[in-house]
């Protein structure tokens, strides 16, 4: 029965594979950049369904303002 490697990125005989690319070797800082695109497009997704499907009503406001307000006295 051939040994097993104690770790991932060693073989049996202890030395270091070479020319393996696996998802756990990705350096921290490639993986942060991809989830921060990741959520900016969802980001982004979600605000272009919010333009496409939601329709704003359009209503008439009006405001009364106080004469005092409008002039005021000295």
């Amino acid at each position: 029965m051939p040994e097993t490697a104690s770790h991932k990125e060693t073989d049996s005989g202890g030395k270091q594979k070479q020319g393996q690319d696996s998802p756990e070797l990705m350096p921290t800082l490639f993986r942060f950049i991809i989830t921060l695109a990741v959520l900016a497009g969802i980001v982004y997704g979600a605000m272009f369904a919010l333009v496409i499907f939601v329709e704003p009503k359009q209503a008439e406001l009006s405001v009364r303002i106080p004469a005092e307000k409008l002039l005021p006295q000295k």
